[in-house]
């Protein structure tokens, strides 16, 4: 993939302004991510201060801003709808491509709809809902709806819209995280294309765990999601380097964050929520499900995003083999004693297994074809639990015949209170 520098910028900017993207000076560059600049310091822990600020430092290059960056200056909505009622968001394109682009915010608002768990009667919240379309779509079926927007110009649309149709939307000014209801939970909270604006992740977390309801969901869709890094998302998670980006990015001052999807699980994860792919018919309407953690994780339901997966066989009826060494990411909040690891060693040959957590390694041998829970003091609570043995074929070893290489069958992960 081609690059630029940070000096080529401006150039980019005009070539993509002048035209949105269909000038020729474009070509250039349509196709071409920023080149890190030398002083960005690769690998930092993407949960620490440091990778964080050093985010922060890169948006002030690209922006090319002198100053930190202000939410509250710099996520400045441009008012560009004369009727937000028959016309609201993208209803009021008239381009060529119009219709199929309505059609896939429409199949993308249906997905959420399907899976989001949620009946009238009960509570939803959206953060950054913009013209709130999606909101609208739950308030007409009967769902109450509560949208949080740092906007004072879509709360207005929002608002419109719930007094002209009537229905249960109320539209809240604030930020990420805020809880617009003292004492309310939700049965859903959702971001569509918004997450991605959220420059404190860790906070946010904190105020879902605490805001979504004991069997509630939160829905993440329609953003910068990637499987791996790339060069437009080059790291676990920052900003975005691809040049349409960039161009935004420097005439508007926006945030534009990028994540890969073992970061983004992870941090859900370690604060104490567990992850599903919701699957779609494309990047755009496709996302991710999160609830709280329940006390005892299946192995054989529990979903693993593709870098972890890849130590991983697939799922069987009681559990998962291992390929050898591998690891899970772990809960790290203060809601649990101990972790119990429940193994079963189907091989016909013993197996020896080394568990690793919390500062410790708990090794056993386990005896042909039995089954045993290992516990493990989470006295220093860290992200990742980690198994390793050496992985045996069955058909080598007396066993079933079965040609794989195979570790140790983990059946529960069980947090002690």
């Amino acid at each position: 993939m081609a690059t630029f520098q940070l000096d080529d910028i401006d150039a980019v900017t005009d070539a993509f302004f002048k035209g949105f993207g269909k000038d020729e000076a474009w070509r250039d560059f349509a196709r071409a991510a920023l080149a890190l600049p030398s002083w960005y310091e690769e690998g930092l822990d993407p949960f620490s201060a440091a990778y964080a600020e050093q985010q922060h430092r890169l948006w002030q290059a690209i922006a090319g801003a002198g100053r930190d960056y202000d939410a509250d200056l710099d996520e400045v909505a441009v008012e560009t709808t004369p009727d937000v009622v028959r016309m609201p968001g993208y209803y009021k394109y008239r381009h060529p491509g119009a219709v199929a682009q309505a059609g896939e915010h429409i199949r993308a608002a249906g997905n959420i709809l399907v899976h989001s768990n949620v009946q009238p009667g009960q509570w939803a919240l959206e953060y950054g809902a913009g013209y709130g379309l999606i909101a609208l779509d739950f308030a007409r079926l009967g769902v109450n709806v509560d949208t949080v927007d740092i906007s004072p110009v879509f709360c207005n649309f929002v608002r419109a819209q719930a007094e002209f149709f009537r229905v249960p939307l109320t539209p809240f000014p604030g930020r990420f995280g805020d809880g617009p209801r003292p004492g309310r939970k939700y049965d859903l909270i959702y971001f569509f294309e918004s997450l991605h604006h959220c420059t404190n992740l860790t906070h946010l977390l904190g105020r879902l765990k605490a805001l979504l309801a004991p069997d509630g969901r939160v829905i993440i869709a329609g953003e910068p999601i990637t499987p791996a890094e790339k060069p437009a998302i080059p790291y676990p998670w920052g900003m975005r380097l691809d040049s349409e980006t960039v161009a935004v990015v420097r005439r508007r001052r926006w945030f534009e964050l990028g994540f890969t999807e073992a970061y983004l699980v992870e941090l859900f994860t370690r604060h104490g929520f567990v992850a599903t792919k919701m699957p779609g018919f494309s990047n755009f309407d496709s996302g991710y499900i999160f609830r709280h953690r329940p006390g005892t994780i299946e192995m054989a339901k529990h979903w693993l995003p593709d870098a972890a997966a890849r130590a991983w066989y697939g799922a069987d009826t009681t559990g998962r083999w291992t390929r050898g060494r591998a690891e899970l990411a772990i809960d790290t909040t203060p809601s649990f004693s101990a972790l119990e690891v429940t193994l079963r060693n189907h091989h016909a040959v013993e197996q020896p297994v080394a568990l690793d957590y919390g500062g410790r390694v708990e090794r056993v041998v386990m005896p042909p074809r039995t089954t045993r829970t290992v516990s493990l003091p989470a006295g220093t609570r860290t992200p990742r639990l980690v198994i390793d043995c050496e992985p045996k074929v069955p058909a080598a070893t007396g066993g079933n015949g079965d040609p794989r290489a195979l570790g140790i069958f983990v059946m529960l992960v069980t947090y002690r209170p």
